[in-house]
This record gives C-alpha cells, sequence and structure tokens, in this order.
C-alpha cells in the first residue's frame, strides 16, 4: 500500500484463523476482494485502458506542439503519421493479449459450469461446488453440507470414479 500498488485479497472463512489479516484488509477496503483471477484481469485491464488512454493524449499533445514549431512540410507529417501509426500497433498488441487471457478464463469458466450441469445428482452437485471453490477435506464437506459423514464418503467416491474430483493430500480436488 505504501508503494502506491493495487493489493488484491482472497477472502477466508470465518473460522479460519489464518485468514485474518485478508478479511481485515478486505473489510477496510484496502485490497480489492477476488474471487477467481477474472476479477484481478478485469482490474488491470481498466488500468491498461486508463494508460493508453492517456497515451492517446500526450499523442495528440505531441502532435499539436510538433504543428505549432514546425513548418507544415510533408516529411514531418510523414513522421507523425508513422509514430502514431506504431504507438497504435503496441495497443492493439497489448488489447490481444489481454483477450486471449480473458478468453482462456472464460474456457476454464465454462468448462467448469458445463462439468456442474453434466453432474445430475443434486447432492454430487452441492458437495462437487464445495470442492471447485477450494480444495476440501472430509470435515470441511461435512461442516459445509452437515451430510452424513457416510453420505459424503460414497458422494465423494462416486464423484472420484467418475473422473470430476481426485484425491490429494490436502483433501480433494477438481479435475
Amino acid at each position: 500500500m505504501k508503494q502506491n500498488k493495487k493489493i488484491f485479497a482472497i477472502p477466508h472463512e470465518i473460522e479460519n484463523r489464518s485468514g485474518i489479516g485478508t478479511n481485515r484488509l478486505i473489510k477496510e477496503g484496502v485490497a480489492k476482494l477476488v474471487t477467481n483471477t477474472v476479477d484481478i484481469i478485469n482490474d488491470l485491464e481498466k488500468i491498461k485502458e486508463y494508460r493508453e488512454i492517456k497515451i492517446k493524449e500526450k499523442i495528440i499533445q505531441k502532435n499539436s506542439t510538433n504543428k505549432i514549431r514546425k513548418n507544415n512540410t510533408s516529411t514531418s507529417k510523414i513522421n507523425k503519421i508513422t509514430e502514431s501509426q506504431t504507438e497504435i500497433k503496441e495497443i492493439k498488441k497489448k488489447h490481444k493479449k489481454i483477450k486471449l487471457l480473458k478468453s482462456k478464463q472464460n474456457k476454464r469458466y465454462k468448462k467448469e459450469n458445463l462439468t456442474i450441469k453434466s453432474i445430475k445428482n443434486k447432492e454430487q452437485k452441492e458437495i462437487y461446488k464445495i470442492i471447485l471453490e477450494k480444495e476440501s477435506n472430509i470435515d470441511e464437506i461435512y461442516k459445509k453440507t452437515s451430510k452424513d459423514i457416510g453420505k459424503i464418503n460414497e458422494i465423494l467416491l462416486i464423484l472420484e470414479i467418475e473422473g470430476y474430483i481426485r484425491k490429494t493430500a490436502g483433501g480433494y480436488k477438481c479435475t
């Protein structure tokens, strides 16, 4: 914050003591709450658009001062046009990179939605969504659903067999 940089924070559960700091930053408005990478990309895209507008304003100012200082010779006009074209090309390249990043995030989001839609059982869908938010173990799933541990184990096994999730050292993770 002292360096005038954007601060992003991922919210934690209220009971989780390790999340006190980030939750406080969000509450005080110091950090921007993010739930996925798209939030960060959108915010950074706004900053880039603002910078591009400033660049265009500088180009216009530069061109207008050049007109006053120089005679209207064809050589200076050609130089101005060439400079403007190269700056516009650079801006377009940056936009393409941003669009590519956004499309990758959108594809991932669409894939997750298709996966959720392909799960027909309501209980399986509920547990899959919990695991989709964050890698979770059985205890965390139990706290969020209040389902019987035996039933949760049964659903986890089915989801794992069908290839929707996989077991890791930290719990269960979506594939």
